[in-house]
């Protein structure tokens, strides 16, 4: 690897010399990367040897290109028209898998590169058909008379974020690699979107000069913010993200006038930069060449890659067998194992020589007879004298005693003495001996026996055997004796103790030859490891010199010429872009303020807009024409005890028909324009457009009341728990310690690494920034509500430090919207990332009214739109009536009537895609619709498009809703005076024989309620259980079927492109995002689940009640029973979770080597089947446990709802007999009966 050195330059001497020339250093540039193309073919990497190729050319042609690249609908087309001064690009509203495009100075040629063909020339007017086949196109090259290009620049059009296909981020991947400056291009809608600041940072990776263009600027509504204020956020975002573009700019193509457009300045930045083309080129090539050596070193490590896994498997081989163990991986050293080796074998040794050394020593020096001691010695030396003697009686009898107490206290003597001075002074040696082999089982009860053992009994014999006979008995004759003893005791100690030894060696050897050869065995490992640490170390020292050898020279021509040159042109661009945005700004302020947003609505109530209230005013005279039937009904039949359950039922029909309440639920992404439809839709600017997408609360517009008037909202915080489940879940997406108790919280925000938040957890950044921000003001208001006037409201959602801490928000609005009975809630949709807001929209979609979806002109469905709109298609099928309403917003962008058909009708594809057949589609300009009710502009209010929906969403309000409510009630009113009738009929039938007819009634009676005794019996439960059973199982299988596609969202390479973050951190993000991904539509299918599972119980239960009561009406003659409502079920959890598994992630953690091998080697496709079926596996058992779950809950409900339906039928029935007895003995005639009946027959015909 040392042949790079000699590439190098001598530039000993420069010192301080003034700059080089560009020029100067782009030749020296030339040379240095044609010695490198040299090297790396030398080395055998002909891909980079040719991308070298293609720099050494772009050096030659001496045009710098100039990339641009953003989402799709962000005007990139246009924008590069407008710089063009022609319409070269073709521009669609639909998203397509576009092509990189190329466009330079000079006659008009164009040429199409195509899969598979070559190359093909047509015309610019051919152009927008060539391309439709997006995937079967590569590269468009145009020429065309561009001067401000000149001859030094071309300009590149690349498909950008959007496009799915591999081919093209490829080729997207080249032409930025190729760019000498990257232009950013963001929509102003989707400018602050979380995608967006993912994808500048991937820019930014690639070291080149990156601007950002926000296009689109005419969007903007200064009564809803001020521009400075907008740009602002712009640029605290960006710093929040820790991105530092060269420039940011705001523009607008389409409205050249705004005076926010910074268009001027944007072509002076391009000017400049081409007339510092040879710069910008030079700088350009230098960091596609860095680019291409780290490429290389990929490359190179990809060769080694068979080595290099040997030596990381033997380096890793004790940490891979701990993780599959569940045991503490063995780090040792090879100087530690064999420091423990040493200690081992002079454990062991100990044993023999030195252990007996020590032994003999502790012997020698026990002092086993002290002077005390040889006293007690003397007095039993003295009982051996001749003619020892005690007393003149009876001496014989008390000289025995006196010689037994004496040679009793004289044994004892010495055995205590041998103990404390011997003993235990052995025994805690040998017991140290032990201690230090930590034995265990068997081996240790042997050892304690051992020890157990180590005593030396002292016998009366032993010390009468050791005194000599005819002795003189005197002092020294003591002192003798006892040495002798003394000795004695230690000799027998000695033996004792080399029988000891010997027996501890064999308990020992096979411990002790079982720890050395494992000891030898880890030695060998920790060898072997450390040899491969070894030389897996020298390969990146030799791979890091090599690298920094290709590498110190481009980067010294940077330093050198280019940096300076580009700084100081950005320095003076950014100084110019204060200076004017700074002038504009003195000027608007000089300017008449802007007149105050009024709360109120605008009453328009003649001309144009007039129409479509006027019907509606029709349909509320029906309503209330028919609510005051319902009500005449209920009067009629109070009287009669027998149908207070109809008239109970009337009644509450007719007041429910006069509140005429009907929910408007709102949907819809981020800056889909939410906010500005539903003000177009009330008639009145009051829902702020909020700039905080992550912590929007639950908006619903209401009528005023009398505690609420009109102009006020009520402020809801979140409750402490709640607040807390959201800052945890936050925290546990940023991967940080997430304690335990509530109190804790802010400190653990304070403690959190926030600046290595990976992809998908910014946004939860930013929520728990603003909980930091607002938690001393806010904190102390959770659980709480308050009053406060409509500005305090705007306010409150547009500061993202007290939006964050809102639950929901009822705002009280006088509108003709209102007046009709219609709340409108605007949800928080999928962009929340509060997890409670998933059920809560789901309710919504349930039980709301009416469902509007709102999506801009020319925006993809994103991936929160499409969750959401699958879960639609999942549950569409259980609503009473088509209750969905898609609205494309901002519709005025279409150029022509038929892009406008076009784009409706991709829509309509989409949908149909989610299962959304024939759905109710209205393209509408909200802004336009706004800007014209205040202008009083009726032509321009028709041409919004908003009038058509209108009409049409107040006539599914009238003739669908409205009559829904009115045919229910009109139902019943039939019911009653079929009923009633029936009544009258038996009445009549009953005269000849009424003690018979009381006797069948009581029977029947008696014949009823033992029926619905066995009511909860029915054989219907097998049917629940069997259907949730179905239901579930072919959810988890639809889950199963979209896991290629969750799979592919999780491990992506914007994960993997991410700056700060480790490979083990971003292989564990995509891992946790998958089992995300996974348990969410898991949950949203078992969300689904209950809606359907309730359908089927309320069949069953309408079954069920129609038998019954047909079985009643057997027994008793005439019985109707009035309309029961069906329960309000409850759903059971649904919230599925898929942990980390260890089988999964080792899986995972294998498969990954590097970008290149895991994303264009195979490697991704690889560890997609092997998780796939570890996944489906735990898929099935959740399904189970849920099945289990379901049934438990469900059961018990369909059981309860049983009960309740029998103690509803047997009430009915005992009134119905009880009134029946009771006329049978009032004797009364029917006649009144019948003019009830006939003034009900009157309500009925109308």
């Amino acid at each position: 690897m040392g042949r790079v050195t000699k590439y190098k330059l001598n530039r000993q001497g420069r010192g301080n010399k003034q700059m080089e020339s560009v020029m100067e250093i782009a030749q020296e540039l030339m040379n240095q990367l044609s010695q490198m193309r040299v090297t790396m073919a030398g080395k055998g990497d002909a891909e980079r040897a040719e991308k070298i190729g293609d720099l050494l050319r772009k050096l030659e042609r001496r045009k710098a290109d100039f990339t641009f690249c953003g989402h799709f609908s962000a005007g990139k087309s246009s924008l590069i028209n407008r710089l063009c001064g022609s319409s070269i690009l073709p521009s669609s509203p639909i998203p397509t898998s576009a092509n990189v495009v190329l466009i330079e100075n000079g006659d008009e040629d164009v040429v199409v590169e195509q899969a598979g063909i070559g190359e093909k020339h047509v015309t610019l007017a051919e152009l927008d058909e060539a391309c439709r086949d997006g995937l079967e196109i590569r590269r468009v090259h145009i020429r065309y008379p561009v001067p401000l290009l000149r001859d030094a620049a071309r300009l590149l059009d690349t498909p950008g974020v959007d496009s799915t296909d591999d081919a093209h981020r490829k080729a997207t991947e080249d032409a930025l690699h190729m760019a000498d400056a990257i232009f950013y291009v963001m929509d102003y809608n989707h400018v602050l979107s979380e995608m967006n600041f993912h994808y500048i940072r991937k820019l930014s990776e690639f070291g080149k000069p990156l601007y950002l263009i926000v296009n689109q600027i005419d969007k903007h509504r200064a009564e809803e913010l001020s521009f400075a204020s907008f740009r602002d956020r712009v640029y605290e975002a960006l710093e929040d993200w820790k991105l530092t573009p060269q420039a940011v700019m705001f523009v607008s193509v389409k409205k050249p006038e705004d005076a926010n457009n910074e268009w001027d300045l944007l072509i002076k930045l391009i000017e400049r930069l081409i007339g510092e083309s040879h710069t910008m080129l030079t700088g350009g090539v230098l960091q596609a060449a860095l680019q291409l050596i780290r490429e290389h070193e990929e490359w190179l490590r990809e060769q080694q890659k068979e080595l290099r896994e040997r030596l990381e498997q033997t380096s890793q081989a004790q940490a891979d067998q701990a993780e599959s163990s569940d045991e503490a991986a063995d780090e040792s050293s090879p100087g530690q194992l064999e420091q423990e080796l040493r200690a081992l074998d002079e454990a062991y040794a100990q044993l023999a020589e030195p252990a007996r050394q020590e032994l003999a020593k502790i012997l020698n020096n026990a002092n086993v007879i002290p002077a005390p001691s040889r006293d007690i010695a003397q007095q039993y030396l003295e009982t051996k004298k001749a003619g020892f003697r005690v007393g003149f009686l009876f001496s014989e009898r008390k000289t025995q005693a006196e010689r037994e107490q004496r040679r009793k206290a004289w044994r004892e003597e010495v055995e205590r003495q041998a103990d404390a001075h011997v003993r235990w002074h052995v025994t805690d040696y040998v017991k140290q001996l032990i201690e230090g082999w930590a034995l265990q089982g068997e081996a240790a009860e042997a050892a304690a026996n051992l020890l157990d053992g180590l005593h030396v009994p002292i016998e009366e014999d032993l010390l009468e055997g050791l005194v000599i006979p005819g002795g003189h008995f005197d002092d020294s004759y003591t002192l003798q004796y006892a040495r002798t003893v003394a000795e004695e005791i230690r000799q027998r100690y000695r033996k004792k103790l080399w029988e000891v030894l010997e027996r501890l060696q064999e308990i020992l050897r096979p411990i002790y030859e079982e720890r050395r050869r494992s000891l030898k065995g880890r030695l060998t490992e920790a060898q072997k490891r450390a040899e491969a640490r070894g030389a897996l170390r020298q390969l990146d020292e030799e791979m890091q010199r090599y690298v920094d050898e290709l590498r110190s020279s481009f980067g010294d021509m940077l330093a050198r010429g280019i940096l300076p040159s580009l700084n100081e042109l950005h320095g003076k661009l950014n100084v110019e872009l204060r200076q004017v945005r700074l002038s504009r700004r003195q000027q608007a302020e000089q300017q008449p303020p802007a007149a105050a947003v009024s709360v109120q609505p605008d009453r328009r109530e003649a001309g144009a807009f007039a129409g479509g209230w006027h019907i509606s005013q029709g349909a509320q005279a029906k309503l209330r024409a028919a609510a005051a039937r319902l009500r005449q009904a209920s009067e009629l039949l109070d009287g009669l005890p027998i149908f207070d359950s109809f008239a109970r039922t009337l009644r509450e029909k007719s007041e429910r028909l006069e509140q005429n309440r009907y929910t408007i639920a709102l949907f819809g992404a981020f800056s889909a324009g939410k906010s500005s439809f539903a003000n177009a839709l009330l008639h009145t600017r009051v829902l702020p457009v909020s700039p905080n997408p992550t912590t929007a609360a639950i908006n619903s517009v209401l009528p005023p009341s009398s505690d609420n008037p009109g102009g006020y909202a009520r402020l809801y915080y979140k409750s402490p728990a709640a607040m807390a489940a959201d800052i945890r879940l936050s925290l546990d997406k940023l991967q940080a310690n997430v304690p335990a108790a509530d109190e804790e919280l802010i400190q653990a925000i304070e403690r959190a690494d926030m600046s290595k938040a990976a992809p998908g957890a910014k946004v939860h950044v930013a929520f728990l920034n603003a909980v930091r921000k607002g938690w001393e003001r806010y904190g102390p208001k959770l659980g709480t509500a308050e009053r406060v006037d409509t500005e305090i409201y705007r306010q409150a959602v547009a500061d993202e430090s007290h939006a964050c801490f809102l639950e929901s928000v009822d705002l009280y609005i006088d509108s003709a919207f209102a007046e009709q009975g219609m709340i409108l809630v605007d949800t928080p949709g999928a962009d929340s990332i509060n997890a409670r807001h998933t059920g809560v929209a789901f309710n919504y979609i349930k039980n709301a009214d009416a469902i509007l979806f709102v999506t801009y002109y020319n925006h993809a469905f994103s991936h929160a739109d499409r969750e959401f709109l699958l879960q639609l298609g999942r549950v569409k099928d259980t609503f009473a009536l088509n209750k969905m309403f898609f609205i494309v917003n901002a519709a005025d962008l279409a150029s022509s009537e038929e892009e406008l058909a076009e784009v409706v009708e991709h829509v309509r594809s989409n949908l149909a895609t989610f299962g959304i057949r024939e759905p109710r589609i209205y393209p509408v300009s909200s802004l336009r619709a706004s800007e014209s009710l205040t202008a009083g502009d009726a032509e321009g209010y028709e041409r919004s498009g908003m009038r058509r929906f209108e009409s049409e969403f107040y006539r599914f309000v009238q003739e669908e809703l409205a009559e829904m409510s009115i045919r229910s009630g009109e139902q019943e009113l039939v019911r009653s005076s079929e009923a009633l009738a029936e009544w009258i009929r038996t009445m009549r039938e009953a005269r000849s024989d009424r003690k018979a007819q009381a006797k069948r009634m009581i029977e029947g009676l008696a014949a009823a309620r033992s029926m619905l005794a066995t009511l909860g019996e029915t054989r219907r439960m097998e049917d629940l259980v069997k259907e949730i059973q179905e239901l579930i199982y072919y959810a988890a299988q639809r889950v199963t079927f979209r896991y290629g596609e969750l799979y592919n969202l999780a491990f992506n390479p914007s994960t993997f492109a991410e700056a700060g973050l480790g490979e083990k951190d971003k292989l564990s993000i995509a891992y946790r995002e998958l089992l995300q991904y996974l348990a969410f539509d898991f949950s949203q299918e078992l969300r689904a689940t209950t809606l359907r599972i309730e359908t089927f119980m309320n069949r069953l239960l309408k079954g069920i009640e129609e038998d019954s009561a047909r079985q009643i009406s057997a027994s008793l003659q005439g019985f109707t029973a009035a309309e029961r409502s069906l329960p309000e079920w409850t759903a059971p959890n649904c919230e599925a979770e898929l942990a980390e598994e260890q089988g999964e992630w080792k899986a995972v953690r294998g498969a990954y080597r590097n970008n290149r091998q895991f994303f264009e080697q195979g490697g991704k496709a690889e560890l997609r089947n092997e998780l796939e079926s570890m996944l489906q596996e735990r898929i099935r058992r959740l399904a189970q446990s849920s099945q289990e779950a379901f049934i438990e809950h469900y059961r018990g409900a369909f059981r309860e709802a049983i009960a309740a339906l029998a103690a509803h039928l047997e009430g009915e029935a005992t009134r119905y007999a009880e009134g029946m007895l009771a006329a049978f003995e009032s004797n009364d005639s029917p006649e009144h009966d019948e003019e009830r009946l006939q003034a009900l027959q009157r309500l009925i015909a109308g």
